[in-house]
């Protein structure tokens, strides 16, 4: 599982933009914290994101298992 971790505080409405680095062939699952309940997550060589909500996934599904480039993580509640 990947935790995701921003330097700038709690989540807000407008959100942070991760890029996954070296991690990007990797991410299977994720966690999220401070009122980050709300995910888009890019994928490499895909334009259609996909979006999860709450804080843990612990599947991403098999379109995006190790295949996230990016992800953003706001305050979706």
């Amino acid at each position: 599982m990947t935790h995701v971790y921003g330097d700038y505080g709690p989540c807000d409405r407008s959100g942070y933009v991760l890029d996954a680095g070296m991690s990007r062939y990797m991410i299977s699952s994720f966690e999220t914290y401070n009122s980050c309940d709300g995910q888009m997550a890019s994928l490499n060589n895909d334009p259609n994101p996909v979006y999860y909500y709450g804080y843990a996934t612990e599947y991403v599904g098999d379109r995006a298992n190790d295949n996230i480039g990016h992800i953003k993580v706001w305050d979706a509640l």
